[in-house]
Formats: structure tokens, C-alpha cells, sequence
């Protein structure tokens, strides 16, 4: 359940009610993303990056439209763990494992995330279905708590939209940015958070690299 935690004034009771928040395996990454996650969680002004069903590829223009970011969330099917590692360099990364990712992956990650970044209240999960035809277990969540943004990946449909019967809650799908899949566009988001929502999202168009032609000798 999510807490309004401007109301809490004890920075001990915070940082407790932050780290119930965060839905992470506590092992050493998870330490350290608990630091992380609990600066991000009170700044009036945060950049997201927002990439999900990356099945084991990490495209070239990702470290230009990364770059610059105070975070990175995953909606899982990462494929290998390398693609995050790669990740990181470019900023703190938190997600959630998707259904073909394997132990390296799961070890990270959760199967949800809940967390409150720049003020906003943000739920991740993989499998989320859509805002006509949420996944199981998931519809009942959200309607007995909105959170400001919910993402999820999984069908490689890009889907930015409002849902008014959930409180204008903003729905996310990043659509993919990997090469497997019926996708024809690779994309990814990058999101604006200033003062507890969303100021903006830009939907980023992944160009196919450009293969050199073959001549004939």
C-alpha cells in the first residue's frame, strides 16, 4: 500500500516506510539500492528512463539517450544480466524480472516493484495487461490503490495513456528494445518527474543499425 510520506516527519519512520516500499531481494545490490532509491525518493526533480523486453540485446543509441539520467527502471525480460550491467553505467537501476528471465536476473530483481521516486508513486511489474484488460492480480491492486504511474512491459506494444477510473493514473508501457519479437519499432521512455508527477514523456525511437552493403569483387 502506498503512504503519503510528505505527511511523515520522523526521517527514521521514512526511511522504514521507503524500504517497505521497495519489493527487491536483499542481497548487496539491494543495499545499495535502498541508498539510492531513498535520495531519489524526496527530490523535487527526477529523469527516468523507462526500457523494458531487452531479451538479452543492448542497442547502440542507448547510451546516448540514457546519458544524463538519475534512474533507470527495467519492466523486466531482461535476457542475460550483462544488459544490465551496461545499464548502470549510465545511472542507478531498478526493475523487475520478466518470464523468460533466468536466476542472475531474479537474483536482482522481484516480480514487483513499488517505489516513490521524485514525490511520485511508481508500481513495476512485467506482466500488467493493459488498462481494458489488467492481468490477474493486478486489476484488484490497483483499484484498491492507485499508484501516480504503473509500468509494465511484456507485450511489446508501446502504450503511454491516463486512466481517468483509476484516478488519472498514468499507464506505461515502454513497448521493447530488443531485436526478438513482432515489434517493428524498438523504443524506450524518458520521463520527467518534478514535484510528485509526471512533466513530461518522451517516447524514443530505436534506429536499426545501419548494416554496411557488400560489393562485389
Amino acid at each position: 500500500m502506498f503512504l503519503d510520506l510528505d505527511q511523515v516527519r520522523s526521517p527514521r519512520r521514512r526511511r522504514s516506510i521507503i524500504d517497505s516500499l521497495v519489493e527487491v531481494r536483499f542481497n548487496r545490490r539491494s543495499a545499495e539500492s535502498l541508498g539510492i532509491l531513498r535520495r531519489l525518493a524526496f527530490l523535487h526533480r527526477v529523469r527516468v528512463g523507462i526500457i523494458s523486453d531487452t531479451h538479452g540485446y543492448y542497442h547502440p543509441e542507448i547510451d546516448e539517450v540514457f546519458a544524463g539520467l538519475d534512474l533507470i527502471l527495467h519492466a523486466g525480460d531482461v535476457g542475460p544480466a550483462d544488459v544490465l550491467d551496461r545499464l548502470e553505467k549510465l545511472a542507478p537501476v531498478q526493475g523487475v524480472y520478466g518470464n523468460i528471465d533466468g536466476p542472475p536476473v531474479r537474483g536482482r530483481f522481484g516480480e514487483h516493484l513499488k517505489v516513490r521516486v521524485g514525490g511520485m508513486r511508481i508500481w513495476v511489474t512485467h506482466i500488467g495487461g493493459h488498462p481494458k484488460r489488467w492481468a490477474p492480480g493486478v486489476g484488484p491492486g490497483l483499484r484498491a490503490d492507485p499508484p501516480d504511474l504503473f509500468i509494465c512491459g511484456h507485450s511489446h506494444i508501446l502504450r503511454v495513456e491516463r486512466v481517468p477510473a483509476l484516478g488519472g493514473m498514468l499507464y506505461i508501457n515502454p513497448g521493447a528494445a530488443g531485436r526478438q519479437g513482432f515489434h517493428q519499432v524498438k523504443t524506450c521512455i524518458r520521463l520527467k518527474v518534478e514535484g510528485g508527477s509526471a512533466s513530461e514523456a518522451e517516447v524514443i525511437h530505436l534506429a536499426d543499425p545501419v548494416r554496411p552493403l557488400r560489393t562485389s569483387a
